[in-house]
């Protein structure tokens, strides 16, 4: 089995049906897209490791790592992956047990969340999304996820890498941003240098920090990898909004990510 985000099991099941059949014709291998068949429930939080492991009467899994494992006697496979940069862990199970899987967990005193809470979440943890932050225009080191990529290549994609324009050091980078006139930044908003300046880059996505409040951001800019400190203004015509920023990490909270491992 191979999970996907949220929304995008139909779009990835269209791209693997295309390598399966375009690129790796001589496989002898099928790929069928079963996503009506499994439920999933994400179980988040600093308490979430103990929750898990009554759940199942098992240890539960390290970080970034998967076992099989029973809730109320239903085979389940137990995910450890975390979106929120709390501890965190993923449920998938057979769809027609999902009311007793979900009043199982629920028993457990845990308290429902909506996407709403998880996306400000993200932002502050700086969580890329495929979308909004992944576009399909930044390679994995502007994104700051150079160290997964192999080097050596042998995957798909990995001749566009040496193409001479992937090495313009004015590409854009995923960046974080903080407000610092105490406004609110704009989602979707232009990234400048002054007001009316040439668009650098543009915000994402914003929001404010859970415990603190104030306004924060991810977004893709020219050069943000070596521009942090630097003062901008994120600008939305549109919404006749506009708010100084300073670039910053795009890790708001533990950077480290010292929270969701063991």
């Amino acid at each position: 089995l191979l999970t996907s985000s949220t929304g995008g099991a139909s779009r990835m099941a269209t791209w693997l049906s295309y390598v399966r059949h375009h690129l790796c014709a001589d496989l002898k291998v099928s790929v069928v897209c079963v996503q009506e068949h499994y439920a999933a429930i994400a179980v988040a939080g600093p308490k979430s490791r103990g929750v898990m492991a009554k759940l199942t009467g098992e240890e539960a899994p390290r970080h970034m790592s998967v076992v099989e494992a029973r809730i109320a006697g239903i085979p389940a496979w137990v995910m450890a992956a975390s979106f929120s940069g709390e501890r965190a862990f993923e449920v998938h199970f057979d769809a027609a047990h999902a009311d007793a899987v979900w009043n199982a967990i629920e028993a457990m005193g845990c308290t429902p969340y909506g996407l709403e809470a998880m996306e400000l979440l993200r932002i502050e943890k700086g969580h890329m999304v495929v979308g909004p932050d992944i576009d399909g225009r930044l390679t994995a080191d502007e994104l700051g996820l150079g160290k997964m990529v192999n080097k050596a290549g042998g995957w798909i994609g990995a001749a566009a890498l040496h193409r001479p324009d992937f090495a313009d050091p004015l590409r854009k980078h995923f960046v974080g941003l903080e407000a610092i006139d105490g406004g609110s930044i704009p989602e979707g908003s232009m990234l400048v240098r002054w007001i009316g300046g040439e668009a650098e880059g543009h915000v994402t996505g914003s929001g404010l920090r859970v415990l603190e409040g104030s306004s924060i951001a991810i977004g893709h800019l020219k050069g943000g990898h070596k521009r942090h400190d630097e003062e901008l203004f994120a600008c939305s015509p549109t919404r006749k909004q506009k708010a100084k920023v300073r670039v910053t990490s795009p890790h708001f909270y533990d950077p480290a990510g010292e929270r969701y491992r063991d």
